[in-house]
């Protein structure tokens, strides 16, 4: 509602002072338009446009599993085969410590996909994003870091769990 009003005041400035802006070809004034009745009472300039639209265009990518010292990492898998319904996704401002979830279907034969990153404000962030998937335990991904809201990321997730320090969801 904020947005309309602003908008509202820059179409009445500009139109006045197109629409007054008259003087004389003999060298007359040119008026501007008086203001000085106008109220401003209640009008919050302060924050007329997001920052950012509070979501993130992202991709999702599951793999089996990165776990030190075992073979077989870094497999594609589908949802079906890591018995994966869903994926929840958690977006932290790492500034403020606010936190947002988002759980998207994880359909039964992809191994990867878009996902829309719900986030926990409008500011510039940086973020924090990574995965899991509900229901397995062991799951997680790799954290993606300092992420800014018009950045698109891939999240890998691991469905069988990873151990390395990157793993660790902040």
């Amino acid at each position: 509602m904020r947005t309309c009003y602003v908008l509202a005041l820059a179409v009445l400035l500009g139109l006045s002072a197109c629409g007054n802006g008259g003087g004389d070809k003999d060298g007359g004034t040119t008026s501007y338009p008086d203001f000085a009745g106008l109220d401003l009472t209640g009008l919050d300039l302060t924050n007329t446009m997001p920052m950012n639209s509070g979501k993130l265009d992202a991709y999702w990518q599951l793999l089996n599993k990165n776990l030190q010292g075992t073979a077989g990492n870094f497999f594609t898998t589908t949802c079906m085969e890591a018995t994966a319904t869903k994926i929840t996704f958690k977006a932290k401002n790492t500034m403020s410590g606010a936190v947002a979830m988002t759980t998207i279907e994880c359909p039964a034969m992809m191994t990867n996909g878009p996902a829309t990153i719900l986030l926990p404000d409008t500011t510039e962030g940086p973020f924090a994003v990574c995965a899991t998937l509900p229901g397995l335990m062991a799951s997680n991904s790799e954290a993606v870091m300092n992420v800014a809201p018009k950045n698109t990321i891939t999240v890998r997730i691991f469905a069988e769990g990873c151990d390395y320090p990157n793993c660790i969801c902040p």
